[in-house]
Order: C-alpha cells, then structure tokens, then sequence
C-alpha cells in the first residue's frame, strides 16, 4: 500500500481527532492506535493478517490466528517501525506489518439494504423493541474491502445486544447541502437480548458491507460529470412521539472520493 486515498485520510483525520484512547508517532518511531480490519489468509506464509485502513499495510499478530478469514475486528495496536522485522525491505518481501495487540474485539457485520428489500425496516413505524440512538456516527473507524466501520453511541445497559438496520431510498436525488451532493442513508437499532445492568451511555462498533451502494452512487456522479466526491450522511431514529420515530440527521457529511470507489480502493 503506497499511500492513503483521499477518503481514508478524512477517516484518519476524523479519528485522531475525535479518538478520546492513544493515538502517538513520537521520537521512539513507534504508532499505538485503534484500528479496524478485516482478517484473511495471506498467501506466502498462511498467517492470519490484517487488512487495515493504516498506510502501513496488512498487520499481522499472532493474537490474529485464532480468527477466522473474512471476521471484522476492532484492536489496540502497537507498530515499532524500528523493530527488524518491520524494515522495509521485510514488509515487502512478507506483505505485512508486524504489530503488537494489546486489545481485540471481533465487530457484527451487517449489509445496506434498499428501503424496498424484504425486510427492510418501514422508516414511518417504530420498530419491536427498537432504541432510540444518540450518535449514529460518533466514529467513522475505516473503509476496508468494501466495509464502512461505524461507532454508534446509544444509551442502555451496558450488557445489552441490539440488531442494526442501515437502510437507503434507493430513487432518492442527491441533495445539495453546504454546495456538496449529499446522499442520506438511514440507521435504526433494535434490542435483542435484554440487558441487566445500569443504562449507560456506551459505544457499539458495527461494519457495514456497502460496497455495492457506494458503487452505485459514484456511477450516477460520474455520468453526470462529477467526478471528485460525494457526501453521505446518516439519518437516525432519536426517539417516538405519538408511536411514531422521530427522525434526526447529523449535519457532518462523510466524503466518498468517486476515483477509489470506482477503482476499489478501500
């Protein structure tokens, strides 16, 4: 991986500065962060890597091994880039990175769906134990073959599982909002197991495939002589009056580069 796209580094740049955990590259040349990715076989050694929205390629741990292929994660890592095995010159004989993990939770995978698609939640009735969410988008963690990585901040028992629903309308126009093309998708949870614990507000990590959406989009743009950007934003249910959801929207836009969608970058 020779460098960032455009779209990678306004996740980066989002995360450093809104991640409240380490984020450091000082005199030592070492990176400690958060990260997300997607676990698959690489092919020279058969390790279990990364694949990850850092610049610094696939990482491998061998606290990745007891993964399996294709299983989304969330970790705490630590990158010596000083370290023998990180040279240069064996990154790219091996394919990787060698990192220390500190830190690993697997993430729930989900796909957009079109509001028509057989299941798709109605978004004028509340759903069965729906939860009304309170960040729909605290975090944009990384776009990784094909996955959006997404931290949702809802108030609940902090023991408490949900189901999440991402959908989008898929005859709407893009919008114009602050002079961008502004496309709106549309996030709603569900309990599935009841917590025990006290309500508190936490934060949920979910990866959504939505590939195909992203694909779809960028195509329209680019018949239409865009061929720069455009923007999604998230709508979400924050709460229920008269048994109906009531609808908000996060004004910050998330940037989509048409070139590395078209080119499956990510």
């Amino acid at each position: 991986m020779k460098g960032m796209n455009k779209t990678m580094a306004w996740i980066a740049a989002a995360l450093l500065l809104a991640c409240t955990t380490s984020c450091l590259e000082g005199g030592s040349n070492s990176v400690e962060s958060d990260t997300v990715g997607i676990i698959r076989r690489e092919s020279k050694e058969g390790k279990m890597v990364m694949d990850n929205p850092f610049p610094y390629g696939p990482f491998y741990s061998p606290t990745l091994s007891k993964l399996n292929e294709g299983a989304c994660v969330l970790v705490h890592f630590t990158l010596d880039r000083d370290a023998a095995e990180n040279s240069s010159t064996v990154v790219r004989s091996r394919g990787y990175s060698t990192v220390t993990i500190s830190a690993q939770a697997e993430v729930e995978k989900y796909r957009i769906a079109r509001f028509s698609d057989p299941g798709a939640p109605d978004t004028g009735k509340v759903l069965k134990d729906e939860v009304p969410i309170k960040n729909p988008a605290n975090l944009v963690r990384g776009y990784v073959r094909g996955y959006l990585f997404v931290e949702h901040v809802l108030n609940q028992p902090s023991d408490q599982r949900n189901e999440w629903y991402l959908t989008y309308n898929p005859d709407a126009k893009a919008q114009t909002y602050l002079g961008k093309r502004t496309y709106d998708i549309y996030l709603r949870t569900t309990k599935r197991t009841t917590g025990t614990k006290t309500a508190v507000d936490m934060a949920v990590n979910s990866a959504y495939f939505i590939k195909s959406y992203f694909e779809e989009i960028a195509r329209k743009e680019k018949s239409s002589g865009n061929n720069e950007a455009f923007y999604v934003r998230f709508n979400y249910v924050s709460g229920f009056q008269n048994g109906k959801p009531v609808w908000s929207r996060i004004e910050r836009a998330m940037p989509v580069q048409i070139s590395d969608i078209l080119s499956n970058k990510g």
